[in-house]
């Protein structure tokens, strides 16, 4: 019987003995707010700190308040001084709509700038090549539901070019134009737009020819307008 009891003693003991030994080797420390745990015998880290998810960059663009246009389309002469000597054309520009507007007459104006390119060619017993002009212009603009009136005021620099000479001058510029929104979203437009044009300044052939004393012409044009983000 005693030696049961010894036998009994003699294993709490022994067993306490290991449990104590793998209780010291296995130590734990904190690095950077991480807790590793460290056995003393192998020299292993294991760290026991779930590290949180790097999280994806999911900033989203914010729009900017400016919405930018590009315009196709053609240009036909009305007055009398190109009509008889040019054919309809074509042109193409850019109008940025920026968020700044005023209240007139009750309505809302949006200020916008644009920059286009039209290009006349001449008829074969003008005496030209062509008529090009190249416009700058401050434009305000309003809507009445899916149509918008637009008046714009610049100045246009105009290149007429025959066998004999080419001739630049700048002169004013005033229109008036008409859309209609064909697709009318937040992000993204698309008008059908009819415009106006009246220039102070026509097609010469010469530098004395003071007949040429002005260009009217009218065009038809889409423009497709795209928010832009930041």
């Amino acid at each position: 019987m005693n030696n049961i009891k010894i036998s009994i003693l003699t294993f709490f003991i022994l067993s306490s003995l290991v449990f104590s030994k793998e209780k010291d080797e296995i130590k734990t420390i904190n690095k950077d707010g991480i807790i590793y745990q460290i056995n003393s015998a192998s020299k292993n880290m294991k760290s026991l700190t779930t590290l949180p998810s790097k999280k994806k960059n999911d900033r989203k663009l914010k729009a900017s308040g400016y919405k930018l246009y590009t315009s196709f389309g053609h240009f036909s002469p009305l007055g009398e001084n190109i009509r008889g000597g040019f054919d309809p054309g074509y042109s193409i520009g850019a109008i940025l709509e920026t968020p700044e507007s005023f209240m007139l007459f009750k309505k809302e104006w949006t200020v916008s700038v644009s920059g286009k390119y039209s290009n006349l060619p001449a008829k074969d017993e003008s005496g030209y090549n062509n008529f090009s002009m190249m416009d700058l212009m401050t434009l305000l603009s309003t809507d009445f539901g899916p149509i918008i009136f637009n008046l714009g005021i610049g100045l246009t620099r105009t290149n007429s070019i025959s066998p004999d000479i080419s001739i630049d001058e700048t002169h004013l510029t005033g229109s008036a134009n008409i859309g209609y929104k064909i697709i009318a979203k937040p992000e993204f437009d698309l008008i059908l737009n009819l415009n106006l044009r009246y220039t102070t300044g026509g097609p010469l052939n010469s530098l004395g020819n003071a007949s040429a004393s002005s260009s009217e012409l009218m065009g038809l044009n889409l423009q497709f307008g795209k928010s832009i983000n930041i």
